[in-house]
């Protein structure tokens, strides 16, 4: 007897949301990279850190924010809104960000980025 469950992959996960929102942008015309607004202003920030978001999860947030026409660049989880003692609006959904580490494969464990500069090049492997 063979087991048919499909084992939860993040990186599928990821892509077919990435999927949704490039397509959901492409029907309602709503495409960042070609918005005639300037639109530094508006560079997604976490609200309660102020850090900036990078990379992928910059360009991800910035399309879900022009396609639901958000004003406000900024973004938080849903923990952090319940520790501000802030509320969500009903009908909000998540919206997907990647978090990377760095993992030692030798122990399983992830690795801090100091740890990482402590080693030659030929300690490390991609």
């Amino acid at each position: 007897m063979t087991n048919n469950t499909k084992r939860y992959n993040a990186r599928e996960d990821f892509a077919d949301r990435m999927q949704e929102i490039i397509l959901d942008a492409l029907e309602h015309e709503r495409i960042p990279w070609e918005s005639p607004v300037k639109r530094e202003y508006m560079l997604p920030i976490n609200g309660v850190t102020n850090k900036r978001y990078q990379s992928t999860n910059e360009l991800t947030l910035t399309m879900i924010a022009q396609i639901k026409g958000y004003e406000d660049p900024r973004w938080v989880t849903f923990k952090q809104a319940k520790e501000q003692g802030w509320f969500i609006k009903k009908g909000e959904k998540s919206s997907p960000i990647i978090y990377t580490s760095v993992v030692d494969r030798r122990t399983n464990q992830i690795v801090t980025q100091e740890y990482v500069n402590t080693l030659s090049k030929s300690n490390l492997k991609h």
